[in-house]
């Protein structure tokens, strides 16, 4: 199944492994949005220096 289109790179996203991942932002005010994406395409744009985050796509991704 297909859910929706990865707001990185444009592609659709298939419910496969860790995928679909939802990269969500939430304003200081009450605005929020939420958008699909790759668990790859979020991966390779977190940057490998940041403490956080990168655990969560050991397991892999494919």
């Amino acid at each position: 199944m297909i859910d929706g289109v990865c707001c990185f790179c444009g592609e659709p996203v298939a419910e496969v492994g860790l995928d679909p991942c939802t990269l969500a932002i939430f304003t200081k005010g009450e605005g929020n949005q939420s958008w699909p994406c790759h668990a790859a395409c979020y991966r390779e744009r977190l940057g490998v220096h940041l403490p956080y985050g990168q655990e969560l796509f050991e397991s892999g991704d494919h």
